[in-house]
């Protein structure tokens, strides 16, 4: 499984990751949403996305179709720099 971690508080997302990769899991660090903007990211069925700043991405897959294992949290994804809307 692949994980990106878009936080600006590097020693948190190095943390986050240590401990991720502990689990055998492919984790990739970026310190703000600006720099998430090249990356898609796919969530499955048991994924959660949670903002906690704005967030640009290349791509979404999401295979909830309801879209309601995304939480905005009050905060804007854009994809493709489109904002993303539910």
């Amino acid at each position: 499984m692949k994980i990106l971690i878009i936080e600006d508080e590097y020693n948190l997302a190095d943390a986050i990751r240590e401990s991720l990769e502990k689990e055998h899991l492919d984790v990739t660090i970026t310190t703000n949403g600006l720099e998430g903007e090249d990356e898609a990211l796919t969530l499955d069925k048991s994924s959660t996305l949670t903002l906690t700043g704005n967030t640009y991405i290349k791509s979404l897959t999401n295979a909830d179709s309801t879209n309601s294992n995304i939480n905005l949290n009050g905060y804007k994804l854009y994809v493709d720099g489109v904002e993303f809307t539910k």
